[in-house]
């Protein structure tokens, strides 16, 4: 929702695209862990909707070697002190 944050730190919504960039990106790379392979359309509309994604089964489960730091990853959009 671009209505829900208007802070310095999401000036016209770049940080917001940008988390939800990653977002898809960590969908991408824990999909193959779980027998599945996405299928990622980015829209470029003002619908609101950033991306739709379809899962599709695979033959055999592949792991992706940076599924490991998804959980070990993290952002602060704090200020610095």
């Amino acid at each position: 929702d671009p209505n829900a944050d208007h802070s310095f730190f999401n000036v016209n919504q770049i940080a917001s695209t940008i988390s939800c960039g990653a977002a898809i990106e960590n969908i991408n790379v824990a999909a193959g862990l779980f027998g599945v392979e996405p299928e990622i359309e980015l829209k470029d509309d003002l619908s609101g909707i950033g991306a739709r994604i379809h899962f599709n089964p695979m033959a055999h489960v592949q792991k992706d070697p940076l599924h490991e730091f998804i959980w070990k990853r993290h952002t602060n959009r704090t200020m610095f002190r």
